[in-house]
Parts: structure tokens; sequence; C-alpha cells
């Protein structure tokens, strides 16, 4: 009984403490590991004449989280407003991903909700662990009144573009892992 308490003790010390040290940084940063979960990241959306930020995060059991430039509405290409989004990822091949991410979408002149949005992206790391960039889709299903949105999920959902001709519905991105920048600095 004693050994096998010592021993548990043991491998749970060996697991421990490695794991405590990789906690000074996001874990990706730390080792330099090929992996899209270790931290969150600046996201910029490239359109005509700039670019739109937003902080994604990946999360190690697949979901995605983030805040958009969209989510209050005013940006040079859409007028409506959005929810944070939330959405899914997983790797496609060595060291490349997808990813669908769904946020809600309203009339800024009513605050009434008038859509599903769906972002869909693949992309890959590009010179380190660090970096990111692809490409991404953008599409809208329309809600008929807020209480009787379609199921954004169902294989028959009528998505439409995000946006009307001449503006894109389709985007590149880059993004980076954000990093801790010490006070002293």
């Amino acid at each position: 009984m004693k050994r096998t308490r010592l021993f548990l003790s043991v491998i749970a010390w060996l697991l421990i403490v490695p794991l405590g040290a990789l906690g000074q940084h996001s874990f990706g940063h730390q080792m330099r590991l090929p992996i899209l979960w270790g931290g969150s990241w600046y996201w910029t959306t490239n359109i005509p004449n700039g670019s739109l930020p937003a902080l994604i995060v990946y999360q190690i059991d697949g979901s995605i989280n983030g805040s958009d430039t969209a989510m209050f509405g005013g940006t040079p290409m859409n007028p409506f407003r959005y929810t944070p989004l939330h959405g899914v990822w997983h790797q496609t091949g060595r060291h490349q991903f997808a990813g669908t991410s769904l946020f809600l979408r309203f009339d800024p002149a009513t605050n009434k909700l008038v859509g599903i949005a769906r972002a869909r992206s693949q992309f890959a790391f590009t010179h380190d662990f660090d970096h990111i960039a692809g490409t991404m889709l953008l599409d809208v299903l329309p809600c008929p009144t807020p209480a009787t949105c379609p199921d954004p999920l169902a294989k028959d959902a009528n998505w439409q573009p995000y946006n009307l001709p001449p503006i894109p519905n389709e985007f590149t991105f880059q993004a980076v892992r954000i990093n801790l920048v010490p006070i002293s600095e």
C-alpha cells in the first residue's frame, strides 16, 4: 500500500512539475510546437484599403471563440452588428487547419436579429508556429423574424452571400499568437 502511494506520488510529481513550467508562456510558444490551441491570436482580415482586426482563441477541445471589428457595426463593408463568434476547428494536414464559426447578425436600425452569419476558413502555419495565414469565406442565413430563424446546422439551410457585389465574400487573413509582454518593458 505504501509503495503504491509512493509510486503514484512520484508519477504525479513527474507529470505536474513539467506542466507548471510550461505554464510560464503559451504552450505552443514555450515549446515551439506546431499546435494551434496554445494561446490567443491577433487576427487581421485583409480588405481593400486596409485590414479589420479580431481576437481569436483556439481551444484544445476543437472549439473557437472570438470577437471582431463587426461586433458593433460600422465596418466599411457591412453595416450590421454581430455577436462574438463561436465555432470549431480541426487539423486537415501537416500544419494545416480548417474552421467554421457562427455569429448572430443584427439590424443596427432596429436592433432586431435578422440572420445568422457563418465564417469558414482554411489556413496554415507560415514561417513559424506563432503565425498563421489563409482564406475565409463568409455566408449569411437570413431570419424572416427574430423568432423564426432557420436551423443553421441543417444540411439544406439556404446560406447566401454575406455581402452583395461588388463587395467580396472571400477574404485573406493572417494572425499572430499573442505573447507575454512583461511590465518591465
